[in-house]
């Protein structure tokens, strides 16, 4: 099981190697872009195909699960401050696992956030962002203190030359998983009007624009989390009903191509590998009710994009 993690890891290296390559042909940045800005809102979902775990609640019978995941984000215009600005925004995210001999029903878990953002420039070179964002983590009944919990980003980016930006800091969240700090470093490279390298870390990723209508791309990110769930678990004397902590793992590798519909409106699609996947259910009292990995599997996903 081992091998599983690795191979995730030499295949996400070997994204920041391409994209590296990529960027040092790359040449003065054009004047005019393909590349749009930032979405404004988007609505997307998204289909991991079944996985066979490796442990399951009868060892006679092969465990599986599936997952559809939802999600929508919108994002206030910003609001102008004495220094820097002001970003309001709202990110709500609903999954669901369909399970075959785990021991859990099947699962339908949520997420709601109310990112705040805040970026201001010190010259023309340096800039800060700091993210704070309060989410609720639950599957509907589980509602108690533990299911709260505030992400946090701080971030300062400089401008090394036209196109190309390094930057730096600390982030607080989820995405590995359960609750973690961890670096994001990197840099954004724009060789022209048509190239955008991400070497960033942890979600690189290339988009190249063969015109004004159509991006194509590569990405790679951790796609974990973690909520409270209220489950029966065994008998009533046990001590293991009640909250318990859901925790997901894993990586999505793959592409996308992505659409204008109209000036304001894209389609976006994509698709890929999901691979190192773990799920692991603990109660309060850090007992591991179940553990398991599932094997290398492949997601879809579609969005409506809003600029």
């Amino acid at each position: 099981m081992k091998r599983r993690g690795i191979t995730a890891r030499i295949v996400y290296l070997g994204l920041l190697i391409i994209g590296g390559l990529a960027s040092a042909r790359g040449e003065t940045p054009a004047k005019s872009s393909y590349l749009p800005g930032r979405p404004r809102a988007s609505f997307e979902t998204l289909y991991e195909h079944e996985s066979e775990l490796d442990a399951g609640a009868d060892p006679a019978a092969p465990a599986r699960v599936r997952v559809t995941e939802t999600q929508a984000r919108v994002g206030a215009p910003p609001l102008a401050l004495p220094y820097g600005r002001l970003f309001l925004g709202l990110n709500a995210q609903a999954w669901r696992f369909q399970t075959e001999n785990t021991g859990l029903d099947d699962l339908r878990v949520y997420a709601l956030g109310l990112p705040v953002s805040w970026a201001a420039a010190w010259d023309e070179d340096w800039s800060v962002r700091v993210i704070a964002s309060p989410t609720l983590y639950t599957d509907g009944r589980a509602m108690d203190h533990d299911a709260f919990r505030i992400g946090l980003l701080a971030l300062a980016q400089y401008v090394w030359q036209p196109g190309l930006n390094l930057f730096g800091g600390l982030v607080y969240s989820r995405s590995f998983g359960s609750d973690r700090v961890f670096p994001a470093l990197g840099a954004s490279w724009r060789p022209n009007g048509q190239w955008d390298i991400s070497l960033s870390y942890p979600r690189p990723g290339v988009t190249f624009a063969p015109n004004r209508r159509l991006r194509l791309g590569l990405e790679a990110s951790p796609s974990g989390s973690q909520w409270r769930i209220r489950e029966a678990w065994g008998a009533a004397d046990s001590g293991t009903e009640g909250n318990h902590d859901l925790e997901l793992k894993g990586y999505r590798l793959g592409a996308f191509a992505e659409h204008d519909l109209t000036r304001r409106w894209a389609l976006r699609v994509g698709g890929g590998a999901v691979v190192d996947r773990r799920y692991e259910v603990r109660a309060d009292t850090n007992q591991t009710l179940f553990r398991s990995r599932g094997e290398n599997s492949w997601y879809a996903s579609i969005a409506l994009v809003w600029r």
